[in-house]
């Protein structure tokens, strides 16, 4: 899935608009250092893997457009 406009959060991913709550990061992931330092607290376009355990970010967008591989 392709989720716009989300920061990191935690172990999860928080959306700028609509419900308060943030999907959760597969355990897997662990801390995810990498798309933190991505955001720098802005948003960011994230594409993900769902699974039940929780998302795997893939590959992330900044404002600028630029690709970060995860």
């Amino acid at each position: 899935m392709v989720l716009d406009a989300v920061v990191p959060a935690g172990s999860g991913l928080r959306a700028l608009t609509g419900p308060d709550g943030a999907l959760a990061l597969h355990p897997a992931c662990g801390t995810p250092w990498r798309l933190i330092a991505a955001s720098g607290g802005h948003p960011l376009t994230v594409a993900a893997e769902w699974t039940p355990e929780g998302l795997r970010p893939l590959t992330a967008w900044d404002e600028e457009g630029r690709v970060i591989v995860l």
